[in-house]
């Protein structure tokens, strides 16, 4: 059985989400503006998986339509 959720527990999950995907975004565009000479230091920067940021970069990873940059 799944676990009961209460109020807010959506929205707070989906803010989360917004904010990690704001930080990958703001990591990915330090490494193209030239702020950060690596990957790996922009995602410790940004506290992101360095895997994570180097897969959106390479094309790996993809955000899907409708997702919480979008």
């Amino acid at each position: 059985m799944g676990r009961a959720r209460g109020k807010g527990a959506h929205t707070q999950t989906s803010s989360k989400t917004i904010q990690r995907e704001s930080r990958i975004q703001e990591a990915l565009a330090g490494v193209q503006g030239g702020v950060y000479k690596s990957y790996r230091a922009a995602a410790k920067a940004h506290q992101v998986s360095f895997q994570t940021l180097h897969d959106r970069a390479t094309g790996r990873h993809q955000v899907l339509p409708g997702s919480a940059n979008c």
